[in-house]
């Protein structure tokens, strides 16, 4: 790690700029980083952080697969996240570096480059500080605020897409002071570097412009759309949550969703599988509450559940209507199973969310229709 700079910051350069007799293509360094991130700065010279960039970025990418053979998880999504980070950032500094090393002044940023910094803080959270030589500032970041806050909010609100949208805000943040500071360093040990100008150095060579409007155009859609993930990925299913005894019944409680709901006395209540099912012992009155991520109307949402029952052998759908889930407006309809069982689906939304409460009551359970009235009429979720 000491590559980095993380533990002993590098003594900076008091040399004067010494431009190169021979020059390199910012061009070059730009078009080969993006067919190999890491290999434009090794052409720049700058052979440690072409290193580190190569191995962490397919590395990531190498985690990200998982996503194409198994569910969402942390290695993934993770992954995921810091190749998508390295991509652009790798044909950035490819680019600038070789305009530093033309301009000579790449030494002088041994140990303070403003974007080594800035894609550290990005993806550790302070490592960046470490880097600057802001030790203090980085345990605290990146202890205090990295791992107390957020895994303690992670631990509050499991699931949470506002909290992670949050967390990436604060991110961002990080990168852009941890540049500032990099910056700054530079300046004060180097005052010479406060006339310098991207636009003198890139005389000759491919323009800013180039690989600055390609990050914007990889990066913006990119950011749009993980923003409507992350909002998106504690909007579906159920996990977690307390069960308790409490005089009217049996009480479920889940705070990440701002939810409760209370069922008769000797139910059985279990939320496994993204799904909260709880049913009388008899097994012949049962409720299921279904939590989902979609951008359709409850209507709509209905309409599919009802053309996959109509395939069903002795399923029928009658007495469409409307109706209400925690005082949302919410859309109903009745399923018959043969002859003896009667489903009530009642679908609202909240958010990103889609609720869908599923009633089933035998013909032959005399209380079932006034317990799954008070159960349905005791739902609360607000998120």
């Amino acid at each position: 790690m000491s590559t980095l700079n993380l533990f002993e910051p590098a003594p900076l350069s008091s040399l004067e700029p010494e431009k190169p007799a021979q020059p390199k293509s910012a061009a070059l360094a730009f078009l080969i980083s993006l067919v190999l991130p890491g290999s434009g700065q090794m052409y720049a010279g700058r052979r440690s952080a072409a290193a580190w960039t190569m191995v962490f970025f397919f590395g990531s990418a190498f985690l990200a697969t998982s996503l194409l053979t198994r569910p969402r998880n942390l290695l993934g999504d993770t992954g995921l996240g810091v190749a998508v980070a390295l991509y652009p950032f790798a044909f950035l500094d490819a680019y600038f570096s070789v305009l530093e090393y033309n301009a000579g002044i790449s030494t002088y940023l041994i140990g303070s480059n403003p974007r080594i910094a800035g894609i550290l803080n990005f993806l550790t959270n302070g490592i960046g500080y470490f880097y600057l030589g802001e030790r203090a500032k980085g345990i605290i970041m990146f202890i205090g605020l990295g791992l107390i806050v957020h895994q303690g909010l992670a631990r509050a609100f499991p699931n949470s897409g506002g909290v992670t949208l949050a967390w990436l805000i604060v991110q961002t943040a990080l990168a852009f002071d941890a540049y500032r500071l990099a910056r700054k360093q530079l300046l004060n040990s180097f005052p010479q570097l406060e006339g310098h100008s991207w636009k003198a150095a890139a005389s000759g060579q491919l323009s800013p412009a180039v690989p600055i409007t390609l990050a914007l155009v990889l990066c913006t859609p990119i950011v749009g759309l993980s923003t409507l993930g992350l909002l998106m990925k504690g909007a579906g299913s159920i996990e977690g949550g307390d069960t308790a005894i409490v005089p009217d019944g049996v009480r479920y409680t889940n705070r990440a969703y701002g939810m409760t709901v209370t069922f008769p006395a000797g139910w059985s209540v279990e939320a496994k599988g993204g799904e909260l099912r709880a049913a009388a012992a008899e097994g012949n009155c049962s409720v299921l509450l279904l939590r989902e991520a979609q951008m359709i109307s409850p209507t709509r949402y209905q309409r599919m559940v009802e053309e996959q029952i109509s395939r069903k052998e002795g399923f029928s759908v009658h007495d469409h209507g409307s109706s209400t889930l925690d005082g949302r407006p919410a859309v109903a309809m009745r399923v018959s199973v043969g002859t003896h069982v009667e489903e009530q689906i009642i679908t609202a939304r909240s958010g990103f969310s889609l609720y869908s409460l599923i009633t089933v009551a035998r013909d032959d359970a005399d209380t079932c229709p006034t317990d799954l009235t008070r159960a349905a009429a005791s739902l609360h979720f607000s998120r």
